[in-house]
């Protein structure tokens, strides 16, 4: 999973119980080892499973590990079926609601998804990624008091978030606020450049403020990038003039 890796290391290194296990031991660190390739990681985490050799929160850690590995091949019955085992282990950990939420949405199931990044939020207030993708399910519904307070909410605990910072300039160029809008876009696209959903709104603020030119060549840049960048704006009713 993002970022997890140096989370699992440390509720290794922190517990004796598998240090006077050496084989144990280096299939764990195999299984959590961030430098390795994704296949290997894989390998190592479905021996460490299978073989029955840890148990408890270090159990749950590398079914977490595993489920999101999981999720990138794409492959989410898995992926859900390993992070709800890790749910079972881990059951305070933000991480596991986080990675299973995103399972969820992968999935097309948004309400759990709403669910478990809520869940991930009531354990650590300040878990901006999960604001941020509650905030982006609360925008496809077009609840947009909704989804503002979530990307605002991320955006006061990590000021430079890029997600958040085109989501709450959605939010604020479906409401009218094109300069708001115009500051937030443009904060993403110093963050990134080439972020075609930054750059498309961007094109749709400018026009709207008159500038024709700018707007046609921010939105004509974007859908060079990503052919459907404006989608997100299309399914909250927002017109590029």
């Amino acid at each position: 999973m993002r970022n997890l890796a140096f989370v699992i290391a440390a509720m290794l290194f922190a517990g004796p119980a598998l240090a006077a296990q050496p084989a144990p031991q280096q299939q764990y660190d195999a299984c959590v080892n961030t430098q390795a390739e994704p296949e290997q990681v894989f390998q190592a985490c479905n021996t460490l499973i299978r073989s029955g050799a840890v148990m408890g929160a270090n159990l749950g850690w590398a079914y977490l590990t595993r489920a999101s590995l999981y999720q990138d091949m794409n492959n989410l019955n898995a992926a859900l079926g390993d992070a709800n085992a890790a749910a079972k282990l881990l059951p305070n950990e933000a991480d596991v609601y986080f990675e299973r939420g995103t399972v969820y949405a992968n999935m097309d199931r948004p309400r759990d998804a709403e669910n478990d990044y809520s869940e991930a939020i009531r354990i650590n207030m300040s878990y901006v990624q999960a604001y941020s993708e509650r905030g982006f399910i609360a925008l496809r519904d077009r609840q947009t008091d909704r989804a503002f307070g979530d990307f605002d909410a991320a955006l006061k605990y990590e000021p430079e978030h890029l997600d958040s910072l085109i989501g709450r300039g959605a939010v604020y160029l479906q409401r009218g606020q094109l300069r708001e809008a115009r500051a937030d876009f443009d904060a993403a696209l110093r963050l990134d450049p080439m972020e075609p959903q930054a750059l498309y709104g961007r094109g749709i603020v400018n026009r709207r403020m008159g500038d024709k030119r700018r707007g046609d060549t921010d939105i004509q840049s974007a859908t060079r990038i990503y052919e459907d960048a404006g989608g997100m704006y299309r399914a909250l009713g927002i017109r590029e003039q």
